[in-house]
């Protein structure tokens, strides 16, 4: 299950009439589906700061607490993570329950940020390994006045590089699924996917693209890479059961996905209902 860009849009909204997303909802969903289903694995592929009072209020407390009771289970940056700085992001950061992901950025001249993030984990469902890589956009030094010396890695001129090697660093342990959680934006993760035939799964984020249907990217040795992405603001939740076949490639037939729009249909989460609602009424002056 996942989401990206939700952009502190923790409360529902009005849009075209009608009351839309909220995170309260959201973790009301991703709990009914974990009381279902025994293989869940949580995922945001960035930007959940900036774009609400609530977030010009609290400064990325309440995102982070949102996310923590949710129960997230990978979380990848964005760049708008970085609007007040590596080092304010960093001390935000060590309040996160969850692990922060970004494998092609040089964190060093941060130490405390480069102590909360890892370029990958891996996972273990029903005896095997998959592998998550985060990725962030290699454009992030445009697009944040103030990194503090934080830096995109780019080996040999290539900003992939980092993601080809971290992906070899699986295949040498003898891991052969790989997702990817990018905040990239669907035309660089499009990229991605021909220039690495051995990423099975991206769970992309950055271009607020509204996928209603998965992309698919074909490959000469017959793989195939998925790409998907839930748009903006939380207003949907995607929802992808992902299968592999022997060779460990992702199953396109097996494979579904769908997004499923946060309504005001939807029950909440009462205890992040509550909590959100009351940050709110001390959001103002």
């Amino acid at each position: 299950m996942h989401t990206n860009d939700i952009h502190a849009h923790d409360l529902p909204f009005k849009e075209k009439g009608h009351l839309i997303g909220g995170l309260s909802k959201i973790a009301y969903l991703v709990s009914s589906m974990r009381k279902q289903h025994n293989n869940v694995v949580v995922v945001d592929a960035g930007d959940f700061f900036q774009g609400t009072p609530m977030f010009q209020r609290y400064g990325g407390e309440v995102e982070i607490e949102a996310l923590n009771e949710i129960g997230y289970d990978i979380v990848e940056l964005g760049n708008h993570e970085f609007d007040k700085g590596s080092i304010y992001l960093a001390k935000q950061l060590k309040q996160a329950k969850f692990p922060i992901l970004a494998c092609n950025i040089d964190c060093s001249a941060v130490p405390d940020l480069r102590n909360l993030v890892k370029p990958s984990m891996v996972k273990e469902i029903n005896g095997e390994k998959i592998a998550f890589i985060g990725v962030i956009t290699p454009d992030l030094e445009n697009k944040v006045l103030e990194l503090d010396g934080v830096k995109i890695k780019t080996p040999n001129g290539d900003w992939m590089q980092s993601v080809k090697d971290e992906i070899a660093y699986y295949q040498n342990q003898g891991i052969n699924k790989i997702v990817i959680v990018s905040h990239c934006g669907v035309e660089l993760d499009k990229h991605l996917a021909e220039s690495i035939p051995s990423i099975d799964l991206i769970v992309g984020g950055h271009s607020h693209t509204c996928l209603r249907k998965s992309i698919w990217v074909s490959h000469e040795d017959g793989s195939q890479t998925m790409i998907v992405q839930t748009g903006c603001n939380a207003r949907a939740l995607g929802n992808t059961y992902l299968s592999f076949d022997q060779l460990g490639h992702v199953s396109k037939t097996k494979t579904q996905y769908k997004l499923i729009p946060i309504t005001e249909a939807l029950p909440s989460n009462k205890q992040l209902d509550k909590y959100l609602t009351d940050k709110e009424s001390r959001c103002y002056p």
